[in-house]
């Protein structure tokens, strides 16, 4: 089943192993991976999969009206799964065939039935809300019901775009980002806590570090870091736009790729400890190892404009491994951009790229212990600070 891969081009002369890839369907999610091992992927088809960690379909199933965006893990290992198309779907197994007359089982369903489409991003509460952000508004969503019912909704005051999953903080304060250059901090209840300004379109969404404190990039170069209370702690200038999320360390140091080719490392204070210049510019949100190694790639991201930005690969499709000085480990050859990455608790790097789900053996003993070592917090894509 695996592969040997020798990268022959780089200084370190790493060994990696390509353990399997699986042949799925076009533009697929992010993986999630539940306690138990299981990988899952949605994709823009409607297909869901769920696969063991041999690479093997344990179960699949298409919907076929669903072109689906993002997926996360819940209680019970359900499934929820955002499409492009305003909407929302939970899978808590498999889909029987109703013994009457075949038919499928229905899934648990949400629709905003808004006349035009747009992607919905998911984030999960602890109590079992599921936080829907859709182009101007952001919906909680009540899932004890089967078709789930809104709690309430929140309208972004300047009806900017929200592109990408909302945050939730320790105290279930939700932050999220809009195109109108805003983070808000949502209570809740949906009452406004807070803004803060940039000077230009938030397309990633905030990471929280381990006091409260906000990471997260803008379209006016900058990185930002915002105090709990919605005063800013300091700002970085890099080089170009920062599109995808920020991942953090066990030491706090906070990892993210700018468009200027570079990944950089600041510390809590918002200082450079290092910047590694790639040959990409359209980056992936990291993933940091246990063992303080960060893996990143070329993204597909989040936003409208990356999209845009994304419709022809910029650059050499490579992913990294870099060291925790700011060394290069090793990197690997993709064919194209790639989903945001984790880390299984094996060390296996998984991604989709290309119709298909690749699962690499890194020496990473898993996930680093920190508040949010990866897009969405942890291996569920709960969206929700460990």
């Amino acid at each position: 089943m695996g592969l040997l891969l020798v990268i022959g081009s780089i200084s370190c002369q790493q060994d990696i192993r390509l353990k399997w890839k699986l042949k799925l369907g076009p533009r697929c999610t992010p993986p999630a991976i539940a306690k138990d091992g299981t990988i899952y992927v949605a994709c823009e088809n409607g297909g869901l999969y769920a696969v063991n960690s041999s690479g093997e379909i344990i179960w699949q199933d298409t919907i076929y009206s669903a072109r689906f965006k993002n997926l996360a893990i819940g209680e019970n290992s359900r499934l929820y799964a955002g499409t492009k198309d305003n909407s929302i779907y939970a899978v808590t197994h498999h889909r029987k065939f109703n013994p009457e007359d075949t038919s499928q089982v229905g899934l648990p369903f949400y629709d905003t039935k808004d006349r035009y489409s747009h992607p919905a991003y998911l984030a999960l509460a602890k109590d079992g809300t599921v936080f829907m952000a859709i182009y101007w508004r952001l919906i909680a969503l009540d899932t004890s019901y089967y078709d789930f019912e809104p709690r309430w909704v929140f309208n972004s005051p300047e009806l900017g775009r929200f592109e990408c999953p909302p945050a939730i903080g320790m105290d279930g304060t939700i932050y999220l980002g809009s195109t109108d250059g805003k983070l808000y901090a949502l209570n809740p209840d949906s009452t406004l806590k807070w803004e803060f300004e940039t000077d230009d379109n938030i397309s990633s969404s905030p990471v929280i570090g381990a006091n409260g404190t906000l990471y997260l990039g803008s379209s006016d170069s900058c990185f930002y870091a915002v105090n709990p209370d919605g005063s800013l702690k300091w700002k970085f200038k890099t080089g170009s736009f920062i599109f995808s999320a920020a991942a953090i360390g066990e030491d706090g140091t906070i990892y993210f790729g700018s468009e200027d080719r570079h990944i950089y490392a600041l510390s809590e204070g918002g200082k450079l400890k290092w910047r590694y210049k790639t040959d990409i510019w359209d980056f992936s949100s990291p993933v940091v190892g246990a063992d303080g190694v960060i893996y990143i790639g070329p993204g597909e991201g989040c936003s409208l404009l990356r999209l845009i930005s994304n419709f022809r690969l910029r650059g050499k499709p490579f992913i990294y491994a870099i060291n925790p000085d700011g060394t290069l480990k090793w990197k690997y050859r993709v064919r194209s951009n790639i989903s945001d990455p984790t880390l299984g608790a094996d060390g296996t790097l998984y991604f989709t790229c290309s119709k298909h789900l690749y699962a690499l053996q890194t020496a990473s003993p898993g996930l680093a212990s920190s508040p949010w070592p990866k897009f969405g917090a942890d291996n569920q894509n709960t969206g929700r600070v460990q």
